[in-house]
């Protein structure tokens, strides 16, 4: 993934200023935080993970859900906000 970010911007900056929550799984939350250890995937964007095997809460740089996906996405719809990212 990083020659997204090497010789031009590819509407990356545009994008990123579209959405304030990210949503992924478990492996593209891992697969993330080995790209950048020490820094939150997408600083800016609140970051959410669903897995059944992490410990639901806070997390590093990210928060873990294991509720319905649906039932989630209802409420997060619900409140203020731009656009929902699903990552991965």
């Amino acid at each position: 993934m990083d020659w997204l970010f090497t010789d031009q911007d590819y509407g990356m900056k545009e994008f990123f200023g579209s959405v304030d929550v990210a949503v992924m799984g478990r492996k593209t939350y891992s697969k993330a935080i080995e790209m950048r250890p020490n820094a939150a995937p997408f600083p800016g964007i609140k970051t959410y993970v669903f897995s059944h095997l992490l410990p639901k809460g806070p997390q590093q740089f990210a928060e873990v859900v294991n509720d319905d996906p649906e039932s989630w996405v209802k409420s997060m719809r619900a409140t203020p906000g731009k656009d929902i990212w699903l990552v991965g």
